[in-house]
């Protein structure tokens, strides 16, 4: 049995020699070692370190899918981008964006390589001021469905079909306005789309704001939507309440069982509320059996950069040619190649470069240092509200829930000056860029049409190959002028 003394065991702890990364990764493997972050998030946890890493590596492997009522997308483009990335959300579905066809927020997503599947708002003759869309990350394609033909009148829908890699799913959108009461016609006309829905082989998601409240079970309104679902074989995913003033009124409806991929059972899938201040609805956050689409990866050359000795650095230069002047060639290119290989040489011998693979991850221009001790601080505020719930949940006292009162004030006020903070770098930015690039015409309409996604415009379908021909056909008379 090996024996160590406490000087021993001290002499080890050092940071100047870095295992490779093989190495590292059969110690993680082997469980002999983890990051200081998931050992105390283990502990915090209290479950078995093999659990929490398989948890992690199904949240990674599953397609996550959300729904807000976001109540206009214009002012709000950049603070949803935030919250889907925090969020890893893959496909998000939208109610009530308020947009046109001429979106500059939805023109910016496709020239991201978003996929956009939405439903405008017609600027004449509208009735009502509604929109349903889709978002997905690059990876997902998105297909329209056209599941009736009739025109509805109290509520507004799209379908789409989502496919990554083998997977496929049929994703519905429904918004029916709070302001207009309940009438027979909309379970009427609910029931001619889910005559539809109900036909199709893939799994189906049903979400929307329905303005039903699902959460008053002798309703009489509650009880006719519920029995309307269950005819057609399927069910409200449960949640707790989905608006700020209460009452559960937006909803994921599914079929009663769906396969999980990776135990193979088939279960229902969990919805959970967030609170992400983009509207007085909360977003519903739920996961779909299919694998995240694969992320393109780059290689890069890196020196770690942190464990160099400036010591051992300044005694290899003194040694070196560059310190010996009558050494030095008299060619410019020769003496500027030799700066380079001494160079090189030396730090090959104290910090040798090492190839990582990484996956790019895009950041706005502007986000800088102050933008990311806000998101910090933000993020910091919204555990400790989220930690004050939790104590609050198994103490009924009035210190209880005064704490859980400040919490969420400070959380939210934090929220708010991180999202003003984003808005005012964002504007100054773009506010320098085009006063710089003032006097060069090219590149301000360069930087003008990557504002306004101008990059990519949607495809359309509404001119036919007889109606393009016709328009660029070329008279023969026209080649002699």
């Amino acid at each position: 049995m090996l024996q160590y003394t406490a000087d021993e065991l001290w002499a080890l702890r050092r940071y100047d020699v870095t295992p490779p990364r093989s190495v590292r990764k059969s110690i993680f493997s082997h469980r002999l070692w983890c990051p200081f972050k998931q050992r105390k998030r283990v502990q915090r946890s209290g479950f078995p370190r093999s659990r929490a890493r398989r948890a992690a590596a199904t949240r990674r492997d599953q397609l996550i899918a959300g729904f807000v009522n976001i109540r206009s997308v214009h002012n709000k483009l950049d603070d949803l981008l935030d919250v889907r990335r925090d969020r890893s959300i893959d496909l998000l579905c939208l109610a009530e964006t308020w947009h046109d066809d001429d979106c500059v927020g939805f023109s910016r997503l496709r020239a991201a390589n978003y996929s956009v599947v939405d439903r405008p708002r017609p600027r004449v003759g509208v009735s009502s001021d509604l929109s349903t869309n889709h978002v997905a990350v690059p990876g997902i394609n998105l297909s329209r469905v056209n599941v009736t033909t009739a025109q509805l009148s109290t509520f507004e829908h799209i379908c789409v079909r989502a496919t990554s890699g083998q997977f496929a799913a049929i994703i519905v959108v429904i918004y029916r306005p709070g302001s207009s009461s309940i009438q027979s016609t909309f379970f009427d006309e609910l029931s001619s789309v889910f005559d539809v829905v109900a036909t199709f082989q893939e799994a189906v998601y049903v979400a929307g704001d329905f303005n039903v409240h699902l959460d008053r079970c002798d309703d009489s309104y509650t009880k006719q939507f519920t029995d309307l679902l269950s005819h057609y074989g399927f069910s409200v995913c449960p949640t707790t309440a989905t608006h700020q003033a209460g009452g559960t009124i937006d909803a994921v409806v599914t079929r009663c069982e769906v396969t999980d991929l990776s135990s193979g059972a088939e279960c229902q899938p969990i919805v959970s509320v967030n609170d992400v201040g983009l509207s007085d609805h909360h977003l519903l956050i739920w996961s779909l059996p299919a694998r995240k689409p694969s992320t393109p990866t780059q290689t890069a050359s890196r020196r770690p950069w942190r464990q160099l000795d400036v010591d051992q650095l300044r005694e290899q230069l003194k040694a070196s040619t560059l310190c010996q002047p009558d050494k030095w060639p008299d060619d410019i290119d020769d003496m500027a190649a030799m700066y380079e290989s001494e160079l090189n040489t030396m730090l090959d011998c104290l910090i040798p470069s090492r190839v990582v693979t990484r996956r790019p991850r895009p950041s706005d221009p502007w986000f800088d240092d102050e933008c990311r001790e806000a998101k910090r601080l933000t993020r910091r505020l919204e555990r400790a509200y989220s930690a004050v719930c939790r104590r609050a949940a198994s103490q009924v006292n009035k210190s209880a829930s005064a704490d859980v009162v400040a919490a969420k004030t400070a959380w939210y006020a934090q929220r708010r000056n991180y999202r003003d903070l984003r808005r005012r770098k964002s504007h100054a930015f773009w506010c320098d860029t085009v006063e710089s690039e003032r006097a060069s015409p090219s590149k301000l309409w360069r930087s003008v049409n990557l504002l306004l996604g101008r990059g990519k415009p949607p495809a359309s379908s509404d001119i036919s190959v007889d109606e393009f021909i016709s328009y660029h056909i070329i008279s023969p008379n026209l080649l002699w002028r």
